[in-house]
């Protein structure tokens, strides 16, 4: 049986739970609904194609594999209660700080769809006493509107990126990318990593940047970069740009770590 076919859907809902095609019996006596519909399922596992369900009307609804396969992958966070969390990084303009490395965790508590505030993340997880949100993207990654929120609320929040997996994976495979480490996982919003990069920021020396001729310049470069009458300054497109030392550059400032 291959193990990343595109035909039907693997999972079904039975008494409010997302159960695979290959624990429960054939035919209509599976005792399954549609994720996304609610609509009867017809669990068909012949001898010549892989197992799946159908709809009982003969009419499948656009989105119940996606529909499914989110709802599985919560409910292994909610069984499982343990996840391996990405590495915990400060990305300043021209370096990266590693604070925290990728690492397996607990999970303490999780609650599905539950609602933080002005927020509703797909699980709500705690980690040594501390919330994280965990959102799983088969369709729709965080947006912009929502990462604002979060960032808010100040609370740590990971995506779980599934949606280039076979809508056909089989229980243990996704198991293994919902709990296991990958580069499918990434920080939306890290708040150990947020404070770490608010205090670099805060003890560096902010340089204004001024417009000479044609050329943008910040005064007091401390390498010095250049030197014009015995004062050091650098040329921010030519020497800011390239410098290990210059964690952020705005429109108009460089933040110099040096």
């Amino acid at each position: 049986m291959s193990r990343h076919s595109s035909i039907g859907m693997q999972y079904g809902v039975k008494d409010g739970k997302p159960i695979h095609v290959s624990h429960v019996p054939r035919g209509l006596s599976c005792g399954c609904i549609c994720p996304a519909c609610g609509a009867r399922l017809v669990a068909k596992q012949g001898q010549f194609r892989e197992h799946h369900f159908a709809h009982a009307t003969g009419d499948p609804c656009r989105y119940a594999r996606e529909t499914a396969l989110h709802l599985a992958a919560k409910e292994i966070l909610a069984a499982r209660k343990e996840i391996v969390l990405p590495t915990v990084k400060v990305r300043l303009y021209a370096q990266t700080l590693v604070i925290a490395p990728e690492k397996r965790y607990q999970l303490d508590s999780t609650k599905l769809e539950h609602r933080v505030t002005n927020i509703v993340p797909d699980v709500l997880a705690h980690v040594a006493g501390h919330p994280l949100l965990i959102e799983v993207r088969v369709t729709h990654e965080v947006d912009g509107h929502k990462l604002k929120r979060i960032q808010n609320l100040n609370v740590s929040a990971i995506e779980i990126d599934l949606s280039g997996a076979s809508r056909n994976l089989l229980p243990e495979d996704l198991e293994e990318l919902v709990v296991e480490a990958g580069p499918h996982k990434r920080w939306v919003h890290n708040v150990v990593a947020a404070r770490k990069r608010e205090q670099v920021l805060s003890e560096a020396t902010v340089r204004p940047m001024i417009e000479r001729g044609f050329a943008l310049h910040v005064d007091g470069c401390p390498l010095p970069a250049r030197v014009w009458n015995g004062k050091p300054y650098a040329n921010v497109v030519d020497d800011c740009t390239g410098c290990e030392h210059a964690l952020e550059i705005a429109d108009q400032s460089v933040i110099c770590g040096a």
